[in-house]
């Protein structure tokens, strides 16, 4: 425009009220970019306030445990065997740990252990499992147990299992199916249930090109070939379903003890994956065993996790965080630097892996909320203590 009326005219006035009406849209373009980049900074960085509470219930679980299998509803939640870790009774220095399979139900503030019945699974830890309810009757709801490890006696290498159980949640009988995982036995792997197909998605170190879907009605295992980005093999990897049905997986580690910060998603309609979490420039760092919860369509919420340490052993995490799926990015609610000290009234969950974080709600007895609080349960520090703090996430 400009060019324009210094070719076309040589009146003054004419083109100083140009120039000024050109310098003026210039600057409310400028302003208004600028304006909505802060915007979405702002939504970014303080989207998520967050906090953890306590509770004293009654009854915890015990013994106190890690690597066990979690699955329920918003009211009713349930912890399945694990790796459990008792003191000797003769010598309070004289740790003990083994593998189980009993059963523990929250229910109203509370664990309460349930006994039950049937063909129960073995003793073990590292399973994967997942609950599917009747939509027509919510007293219907089963729960599927796929394989896991027995580690044995130490230096065997215990026992893989190929297995698949299913628990009745209205009688708490345990049923073994006739059937066995599709590709051998298998150990650190993640279950999450569709809700728009009533399958159950299985994704394991095997999974190169394809997940597992298993129908509980068919008891039949059926491979989904998958297109796009697709995640490197791994184990102990986290998992989630969020509320369109598609699927989130983070981490893990490989068979060579290399490990993961990364992020895929799965569309479950048209089987593509796509890497999530790219356009961050902080990210959780690499680690195995984290957990994994959804917030609502558009965020996941991240904590703990084992991360490779410059000395022997696992180096556990207690931080938080949120991942921003509507922005593509990472961000950090709580850090491990925030832990409180030891005389805090504040509480905190020390460092771990191998647990469960899963929404609840939390029975005030007044105003229950609205499942947006998530319930912690066991994990450890590995090799040197095992956890049965009591925390809510919120």
């Amino acid at each position: 425009t400009l060019s324009f009326f210094l070719k076309s005219t040589s009146n003054k006035a004419m083109l100083l009220q140009a120039v000024t009406s050109i310098r003026s849209a210039v600057l409310a373009i400028y302003l208004f970019v600028f304006t909505i980049q802060t915007q979405v900074c702002v939504v970014v960085v303080t989207s998520l306030t967050a906090e953890w509470l306590e509770l004293q219930p009654a009854t915890k679980i015990s013994p106190r445990r890690s690597g066990h299998a979690s699955f329920g509803t918003l009211d009713r939640h349930y912890v399945f065997g694990g790796y459990v870790e008792t003191e000797d009774s003769s010598n309070t220095n004289t740790i003990r740990r083994y593998v189980t399979n009993d059963l523990w139900r929250w229910q109203k503030n509370n664990w309460h252990q349930v006994i039950s019945q049937g063909n129960l699974p073995p003793a073990c830890l590292v399973a994967a499992s997942a609950l599917v309810e009747d939509s027509n009757n919510d007293n219907n709801a089963k729960a599927y147990l796929f394989g896991g490890w027995d580690p044995g006696t130490e230096g065997t290498g215990g026992n893989i299992l190929d297995t698949v159980h299913e628990l009745d949640l209205n009688t708490y009988c345990w049923r073994r199916l006739n059937v066995s995982m599709p590709d051998g036995p298998t150990s650190r792997h993640v279950a999450v249930s569709l809700k728009n197909s009533n399958t159950i998605l299985i994704h394991n170190h095997r999974c190169i090109g394809n997940v597992w879907l298993f129908d509980p009605t068919t008891e039949i295992f059926r491979r989904q070939p998958t297109t796009g980005p697709t995640p490197s093999s791994r184990g102990l990897h986290a998992a989630t379903r969020l509320e369109d049905d598609s699927i989130l997986i983070f981490g893990g580690a490989s068979k060579d003890g290399g490990m993961s910060n990364e992020a895929f998603r799965l569309d479950t309609h048209s089987w593509a994956w796509e890497q999530v979490g790219l356009k961050s420039t902080t990210r959780p760092s690499p680690r195995a065993a984290p957990c994994l919860t959804v917030y609502d369509q558009h965020c996941v919420i991240l904590f703990g996790g084992a991360e490779a340490s410059t000395e022997k052993g696992l180096k556990p995490k207690g931080d938080v965080w949120a991942l921003h799926l509507d922005s593509d990015q990472w961000e950090l609610l709580l850090d491990d630097d925030d832990l409180p000290i030891s005389n805090s009234k504040t509480p905190r969950p020390p460092p771990r892996n191998a647990a469960s974080m899963a929404p609840i709600i939390i029975d005030t007895g007044h105003n229950p909320t609205t499942g947006k609080e998530f319930l912690l349960s066991g994990g450890w520090h590995p090799f040197l203590k095992t956890w049965d703090d009591f925390l809510f996430f919120k």
